[in-house]
């Protein structure tokens, strides 16, 4: 079973200005997901930047 993202919280990068979302995987994983937003021919499209595993606090 591939992992995916739930329970995500939208903030911004401080360093890219970069929208991410910070979640966790199925398999109890936190990451973070760089992510870009475009608009083309009336859709929202979301290109993931990069992605990272985080260490819970």
């Amino acid at each position: 079973m591939k992992s995916r993202m739930c329970c995500t919280v939208p903030t911004v990068s401080r360093t890219s200005g970069r929208p991410i979302a910070i979640g966790e995987t199925t398999t109890g994983k936190t990451i973070v997901v760089v992510y870009e937003r475009h608009r083309e021919a009336g859709h929202t499209i979301v290109r993931p930047v990069t992605a990272y595993e985080v260490e819970e606090r």
